[in-house]
């Protein structure tokens, strides 16, 4: 049985608002993607018992939280437009990792996710979705729930894709997480950064404040 109650069309967009109070909204926001980023990457994961945490972003996770910043997972997820495996599986897999930040007073405030692919199957076959990255509709939700300051808000994903939805909503600058390629150069204020999992993040909580 489908778990339908996040679906915003029934189909392949899940928006789930997780936790929210007066003092999240009008602040700038930092946005997550998952697989490679919160988690470690494992292809087309929906086993709960596969997921490894990255620390350094948990930490981060945990400081922002103290400071009042939304954090907004925001994550493509073809595997379940390819018949990978369900919302379901998608669903059970996302509550572990809440449960495994929470033991390490880590929150994740929002949840967003784009089944739709240009290789999918059947009704999820769609090209160019507004919502999967690199556009930037899973953002442009996420505001609609929080009113997000984007002018000093951050995206951090492993793909150039990730860095690419941030800078098409119009956000402060993105982290490429594990992934050296610098062909992104956008002609902008839009600032792009570089980091992996043995590097500190706490140095973005300034960016936030300042």
């Amino acid at each position: 049985m489908n778990n339908y109650e996040h679906l915003k069309d029934g189909l392949g967009l899940w928006s789930e608002l997780i936790s929210k109070n007066k003092n999240l909204e009008n602040r700038p926001a930092l946005f997550l993607d998952r697989d490679g980023t919160i988690v470690k990457y494992e292809e087309y994961l929906h086993d709960p018992l596969k997921i490894k945490i990255n620390n350094n972003i948990c930490s981060l996770i945990r400081e922002c939280n103290l400071i009042n910043i939304p954090i907004i997972e925001i994550t493509n997820q073809s595997g379940i437009g390819r018949g990978k495996y369900s919302w379901n599986d998608f669903n059970k897999t996302e509550k572990e990792i809440r449960k495994i930040l929470s033991m390490q007073d880590a929150q994740i405030n929002m949840l967003c996710a784009c089944a739709f692919h240009q290789d999918a199957k059947n009704t999820y076959r769609i090209k160019e979705h507004s919502w999967r990255k690199p556009n930037s509709g899973m953002i442009e939700e996420a505001v609609s729930i929080f009113n997000i300051n984007l002018q000093k808000s951050w995206i951090i994903g492993d793909s150039i894709s990730d860095i690419q939805s941030g800078f098409n909503a119009g956000i402060k600058g993105g982290i490429l997480y594990n992934n050296k390629d610098k062909s992104f150069n956008p002609k902008s204020n839009f600032i792009v950064k570089y980091a992996d999992t043995s590097q500190n993040l706490k140095w973005l909580i300034n960016e936030f404040i300042e």
